[in-house]
Formats: structure tokens, C-alpha cells, sequence
């Protein structure tokens, strides 16, 4: 826990706050450009893919034609090249390129020089402004060598440009072929390629050009905002309830006796129900609430290591009420399923008898949960003063119909002034002394001792910690009244011990 007050928590618990925001927005980001630089390599491939695409329909019209090279340029061999224009839907122009630079085209009034006298690996591109045919358009020419010659296959560039256009939808692309480039408006630039260093620039593996994105990573805030407002949103929430949480932990204990008060103000500290049975036949007469701290949904806390902190500091007082109130939430929705009349025992301390509010707790229960015998058992870790007032309260209560019991018999502090100054209706005989009952040879005759004097005093016993068949039948055969143990059940959840008895 880190101590303050509300002010410094609600610093702490906002800096919480925006430090989560702050953190998840700087990741969506990281996210983002991400995605946008994925976004746009990938656009960046389509283009070269695409423009691929169109110079391999360049490269079969020069394979469809390349015969032509072995025969001289005639009327048949230029109308086979106007056809093979006509067939392939992009291709603008084809030239054959001789051995001997002589030229021979599917339009009869080309010129050529520029190309002709190039030495040339497998496949060169040109990328010129136009020719005299259409001056305004810029072709893209790929030449193909052959072991006779050349063919050059022209592409209007009006092909590429709408592609790029199409392609650029938040980064321009540009075609790069050596030091010029075509522009997504459709211009030639010559450009010096030390000059240009874009950050992305995807290569052909077939034919030598490249495609440039203009893309850059100093992105919109407009374009993470509206492709990324529901994460925002999202995150706007987890921040606060980061900062929420924060606050709640900043508030947790730290001491054990804080630690408790804060598990009892939040419901922590649960009842377990272990049944009270007639020795007479086992059949289920009543529970004994015991006091779990529930630190995880399958995890508790057993009472030896927190109810001696609550009877010294005070605490067992609110905790027992907190109980009481739980009980009645547990068992109303199955009162008419419960033996009637029911018993049902809670341990109360000598302190809690002192409390003014005890009488209205126990009204509160029996009259929540008709049918109901209360019985608070008066436990004896601390020694109490037998006082006017103490008497008064417990005859108050019984008055009220609620029963007494002093439990844990002959282990603590009580004695026979207890039994015979305080209106007690029963001893619970400690499982100490009922373990001792076995076999052997005068193994239970502490028990008997307290079971005669209880006779005396006309007090009813129950007997707890009843663990074997033996013991039940000796204690059932002495005329004890109620039993209870492990041989029944073991302390329960509420909806365990409504699965096994209702």
C-alpha cells in the first residue's frame, strides 16, 4: 500500500491513468506505421507486378515475331507485325532491329536511331518522351535480343500512368528505369539516382526498373485517429479503469489488522456451514457458522489465524454481524427446505455480549429466517467478567428465544461459576475429549465427567469433533442430544451444503 491522502492518491491513480494511455497509444502507433509501411510495399508490388504484367505481353509479341529477323523486311514481314500489334492489346509498336541496324516496324515511317546501335544484354527498357506518331505519349520500349537481331516492343506509357494512378491512393508511385522516371501524371523526368533515396523502392525480378512510393513516416495524426478510433476509445477505457484500480489498490491494507478490517467491509469473510446432527439417527439438525477469509475463489483463510487478531483489535464485533447478515442472504431462498425447527449456532465472544447492538443482530436474523433456533455460543479464548450487565444480556436474550451455548467446554477459561451464574442451555463438549474416545480401557472417562455434570445441571451437550462410527454410538448411547463432526461433513460453502442436504 502506498499511504497518502485522497489528494496524493488521485495524483498516483491519474498518473496511472495517463501513463497506460500514453503507453497503449504509443504501441497503436508502432501498430500503425507498421501497417502503413506493409500497406504500402504491398501497393508498391502490385504496381511491379502489374507493370510486369505488361511487359510480358511485350515479351510474347517479340517471341511471336523474332522469325521475322531471318528474313528481310518485306510488305508480309511488316503486316505480320501490324497483326501481332493488333493481337496484343497493349503493345503500340513493334521494330526489328537487323544485324545490321536496319529496321523494319508494324508502322512503315518509324524512326528508330536512337535504338538501334545500343549494345544490349537479353532485355533493355527505354523510357522515352514519345515519337513522331504520338509525340505527347511517352512509350515504354522493351527490346529483345535475339541471336539475329533485336525486337523492340513499345508500350504507350499511358498504360503505366494508370496504373500508378490507380495504385496511389495516399502515396504517389513513380516507374524508375535507370535516371528517369514516369510520374503517376504521366511526365518523364530525368533524375539523378544519388539524389533520390526513397524509403521505399520494390525492384522487378524480371525486367530492369523499379517502382518508388513517396511514402514517408511523417504520417497524419487525421489517419491514426479515424482508422484507429475504436482502439482509441477502447483504450481511453482501460487507461481509467488502470487509474481505477490503482486507486483501489492504493487504499489496500497494509497491516494485518487493516488488512482484516478491509476483507471484512468487502465481504470477505464468508460463512462456512458444518452440520449439527441427532445422535439419535445422523439425520441433520442444524449448522455451526464458521468464519472463512476468502483470499481467491478456492482459496481461504482458516479462522485460527485471523479470529485472535479480531477479538484484539475489536474487529470480531463487526465481523460477526457481517456473518450474521450473510447467513440470513444464504438460507432465506431454502428456509422451506430446512428441518423444522433448525439450529443454527454462531460463536460469539465475550466482548460482542457487551455490544448494545447484539440484541438487535439476533432480531434482525429470527426474523428474517422464521423457524429458525439461534444459538450463540459463548467462546472462551479470553476470560470474561460475570458483571450484572453480562447476566442481563444473555437472560435478555433468551427471552428474545435465542439459546445459549458455552463452547469448547473445558479448554479455556471457563468454570463451574460460568455454569452456575450464567442462564446457559448447553455445553459443547471440545473435540479433544471426544478424540479421546477409542477401545481402550477408561479412554472416555473425562467425557463421562462432563456428561454426568451436565445431567446435574440439566444442561443439553453437543459433542464436536465425532470422527468415527465408535464414537457415535458411545456418545449416542451416554444420551447426548446433537453431534458434530468430520464423520457428518466437514465446514462447507453455502451452495456445497445446500447440494448435499437440500
Amino acid at each position: 500500500m502506498i499511504k497518502g491522502n485522497d489528494t496524493s492518491r488521485f495524483f498516483l491513480s491519474s498518473a496511472f491513468f495517463i501513463i497506460v494511455l500514453i503507453a497503449g497509444l504509443i504501441v497503436l502507433w508502432c501498430q500503425f506505421s507498421r501497417t502503413q509501411v506493409d500497406v504500402a510495399r504491398a501497393t508498391t508490388l502490385q504496381a511491379v507486378r502489374q507493370v510486369d504484367a505488361l511487359l510480358d505481353e511485350a515479351s510474347h509479341a517479340a517471341d511471336r515475331t523474332a522469325d521475322n529477323l531471318k528474313l528481310p523486311c518485306t510488305q508480309a514481314v511488316s503486316d505480320d507485325l501490324n497483326h501481332q500489334v493488333i493481337v496484343q492489346k497493349h503493345v503500340r509498336l513493334i521494330t526489328l532491329i537487323y544485324q545490321n541496324n536496319q529496321l523494319c516496324s508494324s508502322y512503315s515511317d518509324v524512326r528508330f536511331a536512337d535504338i538501334a546501335g545500343r549494345e544490349i544484354d537479353a532485355y533493355q527498357l527505354i523510357l522515352k518522351n514519345g515519337n513522331h506518331i504520338s509525340p505527347h505519349d511517352p512509350l515504354l520500349v522493351l527490346i529483345s535480343a535475339y541471336p539475329q537481331g533485336r525486337v523492340a516492343s513499345s508500350l504507350s506509357a499511358s498504360y503505366i500512368r494508370d496504373i500508378l494512378d490507380l495504385l496511389s491512393t495516399r502515396w504517389s508511385l513513380s516507374l524508375r528505369i535507370g535516371h528517369r522516371a514516369l510520374s503517376v501524371a504521366g511526365e518523364v523526368m530525368q533524375i539523378e539516382r544519388e539524389q533520390v533515396n526513397p524509403v521505399i523502392e520494390e525492384f522487378s525480378k524480371h525486367y530492369p526498373f523499379s517502382v518508388d512510393s513517396s511514402f514517408t513516416m511523417d504520417l497524419p495524426i487525421s489517419w491514426f485517429v479515424h482508422e484507429n478510433w475504436l482502439a482509441i476509445v477502447l483504450l481511453t477505457l482501460l487507461a481509467t479503469l488502470a487509474g481505477l484500480l490503482a486507486y483501489k489498490v492504493l487504499l489496500k491494507p497494509k497491516t494485518a489488522t487493516d488488512e482484516l478490517s478491509f476483507a471484512i467491509k468487502n465481504g470477505k469473510i464468508i460463512p462456512f456451514y458444518q452440520s449439527v446432527n441427532l445422535a439419535k439417527n445422523g439425520c441433520l439438525a442444524g449448522v455451526e457458522v464458521l468464519a472463512r477469509w476468502q483470499v481467491s475463489p478456492d482459496n481461504y483463510i482458516s479462522p485460527d489465524r485471523f479470529i485472535p487478531l479480531a477479538e484484539q483489535t475489536g474487529l470480531i464485533v463487526p465481523m460477526t454481524r457481517r456473518l450474521m447478515q450473510t447467513v440470513v442472504q444464504d438460507l432465506a431462498p431454502v428456509l422451506n427446505q430446512l428441518p423444522n425447527p433448525f439450529h443454527i449456532g454462531i460463536n460469539i465472544s465475550a466482548a460482542h455480549v457487551n455490544e448494545k447492538g447484539l440484541r438487535q443482530d439476533c432480531q434482525k436474523l429470527l426474523s428474517s429466517l422464521s423457524r429458525i433456533q439461534l444459538t450463540l455460543e459463548i467462546t472462551e479464548r479470553e476470560p470474561f467478567a460475570l458483571t450484572p450487565e453480562f447476566r442481563e444480556t444473555l437472560t435478555d436474550l433468551r427471552q428474545l428465544g435465542v439459546r445459549i451455548a458455552l463452547d469448547d467446554f473445558g479448554t479455556g477459561y471457563s468454570n463451574l461459576e460460568y455454569l452456575n451464574e450464567l442462564p446457559i442451555d448447553f455445553i459443547k463438549i471440545d473435540k479433544c475429549f471426544v478424540s479421546r474416545i477409542t477401545l481402550a480401557p477408561d479412554s472416555a472417562v473425562l467425557v463421562e465427567c462432563v456428561i454426568d455434570m451436565a445431567e446435574k445441571l440439566k444442561l443439553e451437550i453437543i459433542a464436536e469433533g465425532v470422527e468415527t462410527k465408535l464414537q457415535w454410538d458411545y456418545l449416542a448411547n451416554k444420551g447426548i442430544s446433537y453431534l458434530q463432526g468430520y464423520y457428518f461433513s466437514k465446514p462447507l460453502p453455502v451452495s456445497d451444503f445446500i447440494a448435499k442436504y437440500l
